[in-house]
C-alpha cells in the first residue's frame, strides 16, 4: 500500500481539530489583552541570524551555537526551563488494555498508563494509540493531546473514561468537571481515524489536563510539583520557570518515549500535531535539548502545524502582534493561568 504523505494527512487533521465545538463556547481574552495594532508599541526585531557576541552566523557550526541561543531565548521569555530533573525522568510503562479488533476490526487499540515519578507512583497519563489492524510492520504514527480525554476520540466504551478535571460544558458531557459517559466520541469528528488507519498510519493521543490541568489553580495538580519536591530545582534551573505549555511539551516527549518502546511503531516516523496552545506544545516538544540531556539525540520527524505565535512571559514588554514580545494579543499569564488563553488567534506557522 502506498502511504499518503505525512503533511497531507496532517493538514486534514488540523483542519478537522480546528473545527468549532458547539458545546465548547468561547473563551475570552484575559484582561490587559491588546489587539488594537496602533497600540503597539516601537520595538526592533532582532536578527535571527546574529548571535548574541553580535558575529554573523556564516557556518553550520555557528548556526548550531545560534540554535542553542534561539532556544534559550525561548525558554527565559517564552515557554520557561525544563528543570534539568525533568530532562533526566525516567518513565514507567505498563499497558492496561489491548483490544487486536478495535474499531469494527480496523484497528488494534493499545490503552498504556505512563507512570512519571520513575515508579508506580503519582503522577501519570494515560496514552491511547490506535494502529491498523492490517499493516505488517512498524507503522508511522501520529502524537497530538486532545482536549476532552482519550474516549472523546471514538465511541467504544472499552476505552477508559478520563477521571482528570476537565473544562465544563452545557450539555452533560463533562459534570462537576469530570468526564460522563456522554463524552465518549464527542471529538470523533476532529480525529478522522479512518481516513488515517486506511492510509497504513497509527494515531496516538494523551489527554492534555493528565499533565497540567487548564484552570488558573492547575499547577498544584499538574506534573511541576513532582520535580520540586525531588528538590531537582538546582542553580542551572533558576530564571524563568516552565508552566502549562512546558508541562504539556514534556509530556508529549515522554510519550515519544513510549512509543519508542511498541515493536508495533515506527520511531523514526512520529509526526507531533496540535491546534492552539497544543500546538505551542508540540512546537517546543519538537526542540530536543529543552526537555533532554544535550547529549541524546532524536530521529523522529517533527512536525506541529496548528496556532504558534509565541506569547511573552511579561506584561511589562512591548512588541508587533503575539509573535513577539508584546501585548497585542494574549500574554504571558496563561502559563500559569492556562484557562486565560483565548482561543481565537489565528494560526501561523513558524
Amino acid at each position: 500500500m502506498k502511504l499518503v504523505p505525512f503533511g497531507l494527512l496532517t493538514g486534514l487533521l488540523l483542519g478537522a481539530m480546528m473545527a468549532p465545538d458547539p458545546g465548547s463556547g468561547q473563551i475570552q481574552g484575559p484582561a490587559g489583552a491588546n489587539y488594537d495594532e496602533s497600540k503597539v508599541g516601537s520595538y526592533t526585531l532582532p536578527d535571527p541570524l546574529v548571535m548574541e557576541n553580535g558575529r554573523k552566523v556564516a557556518t553550520e557550526r555557528d548556526w548550531r551555537k545560534r540554535r542553542e541561543e534561539l532556544l534559550w531565548l525561548f525558554g527565559e521569555h517564552v515557554y520557561g526551563h525544563t528543570p534539568s530533573g525533568a530532562r533526566r525522568a525516567r518513565i514507567v510503562v505498563e499497558e492496561t488494555g489491548r483490544d487486536p479488533q478495535a474499531l469494527g476490526g480496523r484497528a488494534v487499540r493499545i490503552e498504556q498508563t505512563i507512570w512519571l515519578a520513575g515508579r508506580r507512583e503519582r503522577p501519570l497519563f494515560h496514552l491511547l494509540v490506535l494502529l491498523p489492524a492490517r499493516q505488517s510492520g512498524p507503522v508511522p504514527v501520529f502524537l497530538g493531546m486532545n482536549y476532552w480525554g482519550n474516549q472523546s476520540l471514538v465511541e467504544d466504551p472499552s476505552i477508559r473514561l478520563s477521571t482528570a478535571w476537565m473544562r465544563p460544558d452545557d450539555e452533560g458531557r463533562v459534570i462537576d468537571h469530570r468526564a460522563t459517559e456522554k463524552s465518549r466520541g464527542r471529538a470523533a469528528s476532529r480525529w478522522p481515524l479512518d481516513l488515517i488507519l486506511e492510509q497504513g498510519y497509527g494515531v496516538a493521543t494523551v489527554y492534555y489536563g493528565d499533565l497540567f490541568p487548564d484552570h488558573a489553580a492547575g499547577r498544584a495538580e499538574s506534573i511541576l510539583p513532582l520535580f520540586e519536591e525531588r528538590g531537582k530545582r538546582k542553580e542551572a534551573d533558576q530564571g524563568a520557570e516552565w508552566g502549562a505549555i512546558g508541562a504539556w511539551a514534556w509530556g508529549l516527549c515522554r510519550a515519544l518515549d513510549a512509543l519508542a518502546r511498541m515493536p508495533e511503531v515506527d520511531a523514526r516516523r512520529v509526526a507531533l500535531h496540535g491546534h492552539s496552545r497544543l500546538g505551542k506544545a508540540a512546537l517546543w516538544a519538537g526542540a530536543p535539548m529543552t526537555h533532554r540531556p544535550r547529549s541524546s539525540r532524536r530521529t523522529s520527524a517533527l512536525r506541529a502545524p496548528g496556532r504558534s505565535t509565541p506569547y511573552s512571559r511579561s506584561r511589562r514588554r512591548t512588541g508587533p502582534r503575539c509573535r513577539q514580545r508584546g501585548r497585542r494579543g494574549p500574554t504571558a499569564t496563561s502559563r500559569s493561568q492556562p484557562d486565560s488563553e483565548p482561543h481565537d488567534v489565528p494560526c501561523r506557522i513558524w
